[in-house]
């Protein structure tokens, strides 16, 4: 007998009616007959209830949970009961049932002062990346996780498949553009990606903040952008003065990389990119000159909305 089909012994007898039979089975509601309303339904098997208290937590693509945000949370579940079932798999190391999706509704749970909790059986084999995948849809795509949490998230996965950004962009059917921007967050000191997630710094701004080659102007601009209430559009100014600054100061030779005159590209949607560049030019030049014309774009296409 299966791990799942166990607990169902043990657990679900509250679900035996709660929805329709599979094929062939009858259409009963404890004792009596189904009204016709539920003909087409199927009971989910995988479906019970657990002792909350007999679930752990570990590797969760999430590491930080909001205080206040859980106990409203669970102010809500003492209200209205619990809305969503959280997923679950065994753990035959540990002999016991491990969140895979929904470990801040279990929080919640527990807080709200619950003794059992609903919960949907995973009973595949998963290796370490496909429990990944799974948090990171269920957190990061649904915007459960904090920015740079959500980078790391990505990052993980990316490694433990092997995929690249497209790849994994691919993957998750998000916009590759987002998850560019999301990695980018990774080029920060850690004192500064701690603001980013306390919700100090938007990551908009931050995105800004990666473009600055080194970690103490990072630092300042970030001081700024809290302290002085810089807007979005300040902050790209302060970045763009800080990085004209660096590239003219002392009259520094930059260490080049022999680059071809003409370089195409194509992106995943199909628009093809045309890069000419002369001698004088570095890699450090191309990057940040396509960076300019990105936001040039991004700001063209901004205010063509709002016209």
């Amino acid at each position: 007998m299966s791990k799942t089909s166990s607990l169902l012994q043990r657990y679900g007898a509250n679900i035996n009616g709660a929805v329709a039979p599979r094929v062939g089975e009858p259409a009963t509601l404890g004792d009596a007959p189904l009204p016709d309303r539920y003909a087409n339904a199927v009971r989910a098997r995988q479906f019970a209830e657990l002792p909350v208290d007999s679930i752990a937590a570990e590797s969760q693509a999430r590491s930080e949970f909001d205080s206040a945000d859980l106990a409203r949370l669970a102010e809500s579940i003492k209200r209205y009961g619990q809305l969503a079932p959280i997923r679950v798999r065994f753990d035959e190391t540990r002999a016991t049932w491990i969140v895979l999706v929904g470990e801040r509704r279990l929080r919640a749970c527990r807080l709200a002062g619950l003794e059992r909790i609903r919960v949907e059986f995973v009973d595949r084999a998963m290796s370490e990346a496909d429990v990944l995948a799974e948090q990171v849809v269920e957190n990061a795509v649904r915007a459960d996780l904090q920015p740079v949490e959500q980078a790391r998230a990505f990052r993980r996965l990316m490694d433990l498949n092997h995929w690249t950004a497209q790849q994994l962009a691919e993957t998750l059917n998000v916009e590759p553009t987002g998850v560019y921007r999301c990695l980018a967050l990774l080029k920060l000191p850690e004192d500064v990606a701690a603001r980013v997630d306390s919700g100090e710094i938007k990551a908009t701004a931050a995105y800004e903040l990666t473009k600055l080659n080194i970690a103490d102007d990072q630092r300042e601009v970030a001081e700024r952008v809290v302290s002085d209430g810089l807007d979005h559009k300040a902050t790209v100014a302060e970045v763009t003065r800080r990085r004209t600054r660096s590239a003219q100061a002392g009259g520094k030779a930059k260490t080049r990389a022999r680059m071809p005159a003409e370089q195409r590209f194509k992106g995943s949607r199909g628009v093809r990119l045309t890069v000419q560049a002369t001698a004088k030019h570095s890699m450090e030049d191309l990057v940040a000159d396509l960076r300019e014309i990105a936001d040039r774009l991004e700001a063209h296409s901004q205010a063509d909305q709002a016209a």
